[in-house]
């Protein structure tokens, strides 16, 4: 549990790499807030070169890599891939709606569902951890979106994808499959 605490809260960091993003577009511009968020992924992927293929990991992080991140890149790795994919394709409100989800939302729901969780759903999810997921997923839906379709589709597309998502990475696979459902029932609104 202090390895799955340890994560999270690296995970959990994220957040002000979303506002130090923000910060640059509403400033500076999409295309250099672009550019930062690529240079911390290049970061990113060195250090995955060090710890996989030299073994010279950073020692304060190098316990919290899960089975299948050990000869692989990490979630950090597709987390920034996605920040990238989200704020290029999708409007920044749905994109940063995305991210959030996958960040605070999976962190809730691990820890809800590790502390908490008493009745298994499927493999390692409990429905108290889905449940705290949801109800994370709504309120930073609700305070960064203003239509109700667009909130209750993108809260459901996060909570759902990461339920279903196990074996795949779900940095990846959430903000991009929830971006991508946003930003179709964002078009679908404006055209009514």
């Amino acid at each position: 549990m202090k390895i799955e605490l340890k994560r999270k809260a690296i995970h959990l960091s994220s957040v002000f790499a979303i506002l130090f993003f923000l910060i640059i577009y509403f400033y500076l511009g999409k295309g250099l807030a672009l550019l930062a968020t690529t240079l911390v992924l290049l970061i990113l992927m060195f250090n995955d070169y060090l710890r996989v293929e030299k073994n010279k990991p950073i020692n304060f992080i190098k316990d919290i890599y899960r089975k299948k991140e050990e000869s692989h890149y990490s979630a950090a790795v597709f987390l920034y891939l996605s920040f990238i994919i989200c704020y290029s394709l999708f409007e920044v409100h749905i994109a940063t709606a995305a991210l959030l989800m996958i960040i605070v939302g999976d962190a809730s729901a691990a820890l809800f569902g590790k502390t908490l969780g008493k009745r298994f759903v499927m493999r390692n999810r409990t429905l108290e951890g889905i449940i705290a997921e949801f109800v994370i997923n709504f309120i930073i839906a609700v305070l960064l979106l203003n239509n109700w379709w667009l909130i209750l589709a993108m809260s459901l597309t996060a909570t759902i994808s990461e339920t279903l998502t196990y074996k795949l990475e779900d940095n990846l696979v959430v903000p991009i499959t929830t971006g991508f459902f946003g930003q179709v029932v964002q078009v679908i609104v404006r055209a009514i």
